[in-house]
């Protein structure tokens, strides 16, 4: 598939694997992406599919420029890995850590819903750095650690 200049491969299951149990392999309600898509027997679920996309194209969109919108995610992703970072440490001589009630405040907005960068954005800010070895790994890591008083 191809998608401006760049090429999406949607990875297939092996015939040989396919073939010892076809049906593990084939969607029994939703068809999602290229492979399956406009099979006879998943027709149902098409309608709520729609519906779902009626509503997604009805909330407000956000009202951000392309730049404005890329610094705000770098400002945030940058802070977030350094919070993460801070709280594992428990510097407190760090403003933000050594002030308890503003620390806990903070660590309970990040888990909102709404408040929330995707993780992917944070990751490639780490890969980018050079900050984490093993980024995914060793981040994961490091915010359970950090929330493990929380959670």
């Amino acid at each position: 598939m191809v998608l401006g200049n760049t090429k999406y491969n949607v990875a297939d299951v092996q015939k040989e694997l396919r073939s010892v149990n076809e049906e593990a392999y084939e969607p029994q309600l939703i068809a999602i992406g290229p492979y399956h898509y406009g099979k006879v027997h998943l027709p149902a679920m098409e309608d709520h599919k729609m519906r779902y996309l009626q509503g997604f194209l009805q909330q407000e969109p956000l009202s951000f420029d392309h730049d404005e919108f890329v610094e705000m995610m770098l400002i945030d992703g940058c802070f977030i890995i350094e919070f993460i970072c801070k709280m594992v440490e428990f510097d407190v001589q760090e403003p933000i850590v050594g002030s308890g009630h503003m620390y806990i405040r903070l660590m309970l907005d990040l888990l909102l819903l709404e408040n929330q960068l995707p993780f992917f954005i944070l990751l490639e800010l780490l890969v980018t750095s050079n900050v984490i070895s093993n980024p995914k790994i060793n981040f994961t890591r490091l915010i359970l650690k950090a929330y493990k008083h929380f959670l």
